[in-house]
């Protein structure tokens, strides 16, 4: 993935040198003055006592924030950008620089390379996941711009030259500012628009997520301008000073108006950087790594697996966990949904109305019989998945769908997706594409479950159509029912073909036979996720097991909004749709009271927990959310802005 982060080793690396960077300096600020004339060397103090806390601390700063490839470049241009205002100092301090300044010339062209780059890969993410394409002009630019900084590197040292080049290096970095900016121009529309009155009245997009996406466009326009204004400064002045004064003598006391330019868009440039890179908003993924406890756990399970030979118990279970299905098949249910289910309502209907007026009928095998709709979806084929939701029947489909999308593109809340999803699948599709995630398995009860082994017929587990106002149909197949105690039952009184009493076995299962398997919650937007037996239960596997889990929820506001009472949450105020289902998992746990401050820490343990978890993310992500909020925002705007075109 794009955005994956570089090896620990570099970030050690990165910093380890711009100490001896730093260290290096300070040493020269000792030793010279000993040598060299203590007034020259004492002149310009003024301007590293400025320079260089600024250049360290960002550089510093990004460094030790270099969790994805844009802030890793960006620390690299900020210790570069340290190097050249160092050699820039010594240059006007000593008498002969000598090589000093083709070391000049070359960190400081390599801070601008690392700024350009930074730049086009920052609106590149932008404008791909708003399905804007690409910007030629901006590339075109960045080619030039690219090439004259190489090709020209002699001009540095040559001051007959420099005149000549500092004009065109002037021309080409305005034109590049200025194609970064175009480039952010129909962002910038949709974000404003989204603000507006009009966009808030017709656009889907929360106040939240809309303000979120003005801020970062501000911040972008703005990183973007400062983070070139100190090479055009420079050049500028440079042309300034060739065409009065002829060649530029370092020593001369016409030459401080330069050291002040130079020292104040070093460290434009360096706050530029940080702000560009995302940095600030940059939450890496917590560090968890197995307890001995979790080990032991999933050697167990891995022991049972094995020595179980024709188990008809353990053969269910692993006929079971190979009834994943892709992403790229859910999206497809999506799609063909209104035509199953033709007055379905995003809306309004919930994950329970779906399963029974499309799920059900849609697995139904001939007259007599059914199967899990996953096993359909999938062709028959065994599909081992990678992930399993544990989520609310009571939440919207279209939100279930939502947070599985926002898994596949990592993004951790799912709002901006499901407004594409209503407004624009074919889109979502291909952002889901284009990152390549589109073939990634999950697991979900609703169609993992044959519907038709359990609950077909049992208009108890039913309800009614909230806009039909009429109850749901009941399933007329023949399929033989297994519910928890229908025999043949194991030892302790478990059915053994039924279905539903094997997640917790399931899941020790896939985590015990393959290490990457993970736990996906979709939280509802009123947090009832954490109110279901099933759902508290798979959690708490899931943790014993050491498997990573992800919290998706709509928006942040969900969580800000029900935290109080999330930390009151009890094992013994679980709800099911079966209350058997309740009395069977209370069974299992003998101190309550310790569970329940189990299951607290699971969720609000500040290096581990799932909230902890649910923040986590990197530079890249955050600039892909706020690029889904406008894409969204972009859609409705255009559709507004056509309907009001047509009317009369």
């Amino acid at each position: 993935r794009a955005s994956r982060a570089p090896p620990g080793q570099a970030r050690i690396a990165l910093r380890s040198g711009l100490i001896l960077i730093a260290v290096a300096d300070v040493v020269l600020h000792v030793v010279l003055p000993m040598t060299h004339d203590s007034e020259a060397l004492s002149r310009d103090r003024w301007a590293a006592a400025l320079r260089w806390p600024c250049q360290f601390g960002v550089a510093w700063f990004l460094c030790s924030r270099a969790h994805t490839n844009h802030v890793y470049v960006a620390a690299a241009a900020a210790i570069c950008s340290f190097v050249t205002g160092i050699c820039g100092y010594w240059m006007r301090v000593l008498k002969q620089p000598g090589d000093l300044a083709i070391v000049f010339v070359f960190f400081g062209t390599l801070t601008e390379m690392f700024c350009i780059e930074l730049s086009v890969a920052r609106v590149s993410v932008l404008r791909r996941t708003m399905h804007l394409g690409r910007h030629r002009a901006l590339h075109a630019a960045r080619i030039a711009l690219l090439s004259w900084l190489v090709l020209s590197v002699p001009c540095w040292v040559e001051q007959s030259m420099l005149r000549s080049y500092s004009v065109v290096l002037a021309l080409l970095v305005c034109a590049f500012v200025a194609c970064s900016l175009h480039a952010c121009r129909e962002p910038l529309g949709a974000a404003l628009w989204a603000r507006a009155p009009d966009g808030k009245a017709s656009c889907p997009v929360s106040v939240g997520a809309a303000e979120q996406a003005l801020r970062a466009m501000r911040l972008l326009v703005v990183s973007l301008l400062c983070s070139h204004a100190g090479l055009e400064a420079i050049a500028v002045y440079w042309v300034i000073i060739m065409t009065a004064g002829g060649p530029l003598d370092w020593h001369h006391p016409s030459s401080h108006g330069l050291v002040a330019i130079t020292t104040s868009c070093w460290c434009i440039t360096s706050f530029a950087l940080a702000a560009l890179s995302g940095a600030a908003h940059v939450t890496p993924n917590p560090v968890v790594k197995l307890t001995e406890g979790q080990r032991f756990h999933r050697q167990q399970s891995l022991l049972r697996t094995t020595s179980v030979n024709g188990d008809p118990w353990q053969a269910k279970v692993e006929e079971l966990a190979g009834r994943g299905f892709t992403l790229e098949a859910l999206l497809d249910f999506w799609a063909d949904l209104p035509r199953v289910m033709p007055h379905y309502c995003p809306s309004v209907h919930t994950t329970r109305d779906v399963v029974w007026q499309a799920i059900i009928p849609q697995s139904r095998v001939g007259d007599s019989d059914g199967c899990a709709l996953a096993t359909l979806m999938m062709g028959g084929r065994c599909t081992r998945p990678r992930k399993m939701v544990s989520h609310s029947w009571g939440n919207l489909f279209r939100d279930l769908v939502a947070a599985v999308v926002a898994d596949a593109l990592g993004d951790s809340e799912f709002g901006s997706v499901a407004a594409l999803l209503e407004r624009d699948e074919p889109s979502l599709r291909g952002l889901v594409a284009a990152r390549g995630t589109l073939k990634d398995t999950y697991w979900i009860c609703a169609f993992s479950i044959s519907q038709h082994s359990a609950i077909c017929d049992d208009s108890a587990c039913g309800g009614e159509d909230p806009i039909l106002r009429r109850p749901y149909p009941t399933c007329a197949c023949r399929a033989p029912k297994a519910r928890n105690g229908d025999p043949p039952v194991r030892e302790d009184g478990q059915s053994i073909p039924c279905e539903l009493n094997k997640f917790t076995d399931m899941i020790e299962f896939l985590a015990a036979t393959d290490g990457g398997f993970e736990q996906v919650i979709a939280v509802d937007a009123h947090a009832q996720v954490f109110t279901r037996a099933w759902v508290i239960d798979e959690i708490a596997a899931s943790h014993r097991l050491g498997m990573p889990q992800h919290l998706k929820v709509r928006s942040a506001s969900v969580v800000d909004k029900h935290v109080e009472r999330l930390r009151g949450m009890r094992v013994q105020d679980m709800r099911a749709t079966r209350p058997d289902d309740v009395a069977e998992i209370l069974g299992r746990i003998p101190d309550k009271d310790a569970f329940n401050a189990h299951l607290q820490r699971i969720v609000f343990d500040v290096g581990s927990g799932l909230i902890a978890s649910w923040r986590a993310l990197d530079a890249k992500q955050v600039l892909e959310r706020v690029g889904r909020t406008l894409l969204v925002a972009n859609l409705c705007m255009h559709q507004r802005r056509g309907k009001g075109e047509g009317e009369p």
